[in-house]
């Protein structure tokens, strides 16, 4: 566990006394110096460490090493999503960890829409050839790089403002028109409604229209 994967354990209450014990013996091994992290990796020792005295130590250790928790649960959750997409693609983390993970974020009803692009890839993975919706560019036999191409979309999508319901709408290409239509379909892309482009209004489900929306914002900024 690394810290950022602990602050957010931390502010979700999900840590128990071992756990910043365990995290300071893998940066003792790894080879720091730091001496608050020498004194909490010396509390394994203890067969019932005291959990006020090893907050306190980590404290210390937060302190030395020049470390932040973050302030609030919203900012520790996205540096831990943010992190485990940078870890599957630094391959520091297996790329169905990520998924796993991914998934189970995707499934709290109190996380963004985009978290959808996951289970959306997980099924596909999971379906037979002819049977593949929304990630038909991938190539699915590859999962790990499947998913490493996914989490590389997502960092940047995740970064955006987007749409309400994104990546369930359809959004045009041409005039930025936003429907919260039906989604789940295999159509790519209609008229606009709006504009009356003929095919530029895209299902953002699609790998395909995510990445075209992603490089047309690109070369918008780069303009």
């Amino acid at each position: 566990m690394d810290f950022i994967e602990l602050a957010f354990k931390r502010l979700d209450r999900r840590l128990a006394t071992n756990d910043y014990i365990d995290w300071a013996n893998g940066l003792l091994v790894a080879g720091s110096e730091a001496s608050s992290i020498a004194e909490l990796a010396s509390c394994s020792w203890e067969p019932n460490p005291d959990a006020e005295l090893v907050d306190r130590i980590f404290r210390s250790c937060v302190s030395e090493l020049g470390l932040t928790i973050p302030s609030t649960w919203e900012d520790a959750f996205s540096a831990y999503v943010v992190d485990i997409c940078n870890r599957v693609l630094q391959r520091e983390i297996q790329p169905l960890d990520c998924l796993s993970k991914m998934i189970e974020f995707a499934e709290d009803d109190e996380n963004s829409f985009i978290f959808s692009v996951w289970t959306d890839l997980a099924k596909d993975l999971s379906n037979p050839p002819d049977e593949i919706v929304f990630n038909d560019v991938l190539d699915l036999r590859n999962s790990s790089e499947s998913i490493r191409k996914t989490a590389s979309q997502f960092l940047e999508l995740y970064a955006m403002d987007l749409p309400a319901r994104f990546p369930q709408v359809w959004k045009c290409k041409e005039c930025n028109e936003v429907s919260d239509d039906e989604t789940y379909t295999d159509e790519i892309a209609r008229s606009c409604p709006a504009c009356k482009s003929a095919f530029a209004l895209k299902n953002m489900r699609f790998f395909r229209n995510r990445n075209e929306y992603c490089n047309s914002l690109l070369r918008s900024n780069l303009a």
